[in-house]
């Protein structure tokens, strides 16, 4: 479901998530509505994270991680982890990030998640090979 944001604009997009954090919240108690929640969560910040708007998603993925922390989701915590280590990336610590990025990937394949780690590779590998316009990675107010 989460996959429609892709479809919209900024302005109703930002509406379909308050209206879906509402439903979240009232069905907190109902079994994987959390792991939902976050799950929808962390598809917007992939569609950020396409729009290079990578700084806009840290705050978010901070929350994430604790919740997906408490949860016990190694393959979820592993791939906030990876889309955190890319903003520490874009704030000039590129060795600490290329070392953290080599152990997410690695545990990533501990967990027998093969196509997963193989799909980080490729993706550590093409953002630091782009060109990244800084101007652009600003917060849009």
């Amino acid at each position: 479901m989460s996959n429609i944001f892709y479809m919209f604009e900024d302005e109703p997009l930002q509406f379909i998530l308050n209206q879906l954090n509402k439903y979240f919240k009232l069905y907190a108690g109902f079994a994987d509505i959390d792991r939902i929640s976050r799950i929808t969560q962390f598809n917007y910040c992939t569609l950020l994270r396409l729009q290079n708007r990578y700084f806009e998603t840290e705050s978010i993925l901070n929350e994430l991680l604790t919740s997906a922390t408490k949860a016990r989701e190694g393959t979820m915590i592993l791939e906030i982890k990876f889309a955190l280590n890319q903003i520490h990336w874009l704030k000039g610590f590129k060795d600490a990030s290329d070392f953290e990025a080599e152990r997410i990937i690695s545990s990533m394949e501990l967990l027998g998640d093969i196509k997963a780690s193989e799909d980080m590779k490729k993706d550590w590998e093409k953002f630091k090979g782009e060109p990244i316009n800084l101007d652009s990675l600003i917060t849009r107010s």
